[in-house]
């Protein structure tokens, strides 16, 4: 005869197929209980990190499109359009003022040791001519060169008023290669009170 102790639940018998089963339900649910603790731990980590990271993003993007508005209009050469790129011979334009010469890069452009012999014209009446005969110009055209090729004739136009703001330098700059064989316009560079004279090397 068996003899159940006071130790052992009334209907279950010391190992029996019951208890077995009993303690390995229990076990799986700890298991179970402690990975969604574990889960949960991970998810409310991740929500803080995002709550403390969309703040700071949204800062740091703030901050940059104030540094980029004011150093914009404060002339500083900024210019990520990379439609320069599909002129053959861009590295030979030379963007000349009393500073120096500068050449155009993936940000805008950059200043470099090149130097410009003082006879290289940086105006061409011909350049100048043919181009009004062959496109119309939207702002007031101030300068116009051929490559030495002559497949392209770079110029510059300025938007005199371009914020309608009735100041005297309120002066936006384009410059520009028109393609000769296919008639088109590419904007090499443009910027906001950014004054060059054109020079195109071989």
């Amino acid at each position: 005869m068996h003899i159940r102790t006071a130790l052992q639940p009334a209907g279950k018998e010391a190992g029996s197929p019951l208890s077995g089963r009993s303690i390995a339900i229990a076990e799986t649910r700890r298991i179970f209980t402690e990975k969604r603790q574990i889960m949960k731990a991970h998810i409310k980590q991740k929500k803080l990190m995002l709550l403390l990271a969309v703040p700071t993003i949204l800062t740091v993007l703030c901050y940059g499109c104030i540094f980029f508005c004011f150093a914009k209009l404060g002339g500083l050469p900024l210019d990520f359009s990379q439609d320069y790129r599909t002129v053959q011979g861009i590295e030979n334009i030379v963007f000349l003022n009393k500073r120096g010469c500068y050449k155009r890069c993936f940000w805008g452009l950059k200043k470099t040791d090149d130097t410009v012999p003082a006879d290289m014209p940086h105006v061409s009446d011909e350049s100048e001519d043919r181009l009004q005969d062959l496109i119309e110009i939207e702002h007031t055209l101030i300068q116009s060169v051929y490559s030495p090729n002559q497949d392209y004739i770079l110029y510059c136009e300025i938007d005199y008023n371009h914020y309608n703001s009735g100041l005297t330098d309120d002066e936006y700059s384009y410059y520009k290669v028109y393609e000769m064989e296919t008639g088109k316009v590419i904007t090499v560079f443009q910027g906001y009170k950014n004054w060059y004279n054109l020079v195109w090397t071989e």
